[in-house]
């Protein structure tokens, strides 16, 4: 019920995205990873979800869910009039502006559990702020596509899915916004140069050192370029 297609012509991989719910209950369940019970294991249950999507005509109308698990908890996506939602089961917000159908945006979540505090930005821009959402509430298997075991699934494309058990910056969240790679965005630089030593391991280059200026793959862009989103005209990067 998931196919592989196109991505976000904006994003970090343009050539590659989820088709979601060709035939209404298409999902994915990371088998294994309770990643909502991580983040209450490492702080006060923060995160932030990130991901482009293009929705379907069917996604704008009832509830179309994106994030879930497998046990009631979170549930973030498309909900009520095709706004972009958040949801701790029993603690629900939408956000301001209406989606189009078949139109490729950004959409991002963060939630300050310390605060009950929910963000919703929609292409770097914030939709919603609401500081009384419950914190999460349910367990189980991280779900992609849909809520509470794989219902409300979305309809429509999904694109560079990720999440961080933070809630990222500003200036995070426009860079991904703006076509980041996720994997560049949020975490440690050890230098620093402007680039995260997950990259950096990632590509070859040499942590504790800065090369941001260097081009490794010789492509006319300099390392930290390519971190940061850019690609050249053939979309190539490291």
């Amino acid at each position: 019920s998931v196919t592989f297609g196109d991505g976000a012509p904006e994003g970090s991989t343009p050539t590659s995205g989820g088709q979601f719910s060709l035939d209404g209950n298409g999902h994915v369940k990371v088998e294994g990873f309770d990643w909502f019970a991580l983040v209450h294991e490492v702080g006060d249950g923060d995160y932030t979800l990130s991901c482009w999507l293009k929705p379907d005509a069917a996604a704008l109308s009832g509830d179309k869910f994106i994030w879930g698990q497998t046990n009631q908890g979170v549930h973030n996506g498309v909900r009520g009039s095709g706004t972009l939602h958040t949801a701790h089961w029993g603690s629900d917000s939408n956000a301001a502006t209406p989606l189009e159908a078949d139109e490729w945006v950004h959409a991002l979540w963060t939630y300050n559990g310390a605060e009950g505090l929910a963000n919703i930005y929609l292409n770097g821009e914030n939709d919603l702020q609401d500081f009384s959402q419950n914190p999460p509430n349910g367990s189980g298997t991280l779900i992609l596509g849909g809520r509470n075991n794989g219902t409300e699934n979305f309809n429509g494309c999904l694109d560079d899915m990720a999440i961080w058990a933070e809630v990222l910056d500003a200036d995070a969240i426009a860079l991904l916004a703006g076509g980041a790679s996720p994997i560049n965005v949020g975490g440690v630089d050890s230098e620093p140069d402007g680039m995260l030593d997950s990259f950096e391991e990632k590509y070859g280059l040499e942590i504790g050192v800065d090369d941001s200026a260097l081009d490794k793959d010789e492509d006319g862009l300099t390392n930290l370029e390519e971190h940061n989103g850019t690609v050249d005209a053939d979309g190539k990067q490291i």
